[in-house]
């Protein structure tokens, strides 16, 4: 799926650490069993606007729900490009406490000496406001007058082998 507007070319100064996770992939030729967890700091999240982010950590409400997790069941269609890989990852989507099961899609390169792999997915506005965020509706954000679809979020991760002295 295309994200619209405003892609994100590089990371800024505003980022700090807030993304762990591990990923499991015992068939790294034909990407199979691949299973995995990434969770991210909630109150870490940024959009650049200082207000905007105060709303957004109050609507995630992060200080009861600090992490957002992902958890990774599978990997569907996929197909190699050169040495990119695209696809799909399907999984767990966890907001508030909320589990949501999506598909993100996934364009995996080998980059630092790692995997880079950018992912994207949407949520449908009205799941957003009625399953994953109800606090939405009290503040006004044009959700409840419907004039929003889809909300589009992306992750931008390097996965890199772990150590044979760490097995």
């Amino acid at each position: 799926m295309h994200v619209p507007l405003y892609p994100r070319y590089q990371v800024g100064i505003v980022c700090s650490e807030a993304v762990a996770g591990r990923v499991v992939l015992p068939d790294t030729v034909m990407w199979r069993g691949a299973r995995g967890e990434v969770t991210v700091r909630a109150d870490a999240l940024v959009t650049g606007d200082g207000m905007r982010d105060v709303m957004m950590h109050q609507v995630l409400e992060t200080q009861a729900f600090p992490e957002i997790r992902f958890t990774l069941d599978s990997l569907v269609n996929l197909t190699r490009h050169g040495d990119t890989l695209l696809g799909g990852a399907v999984g767990t989507l966890t907001v508030r406490g909320v589990r949501q099961l999506t598909t993100a899609g996934v364009k995996a390169f080998p980059e630092a000496g790692g995997m880079r792999v950018l992912a994207k997915w949407h949520i449908p506005a009205t799941t957003l406001q009625l399953d994953l965020t109800p606090k939405l509706k009290y503040l006004n954000l044009g959700v409840n007058t419907l004039i929003w679809q889809d909300f589009f979020m992306g992750a931008d991760l390097v996965f890199r082998p772990e150590g044979t002295a760490a097995h």
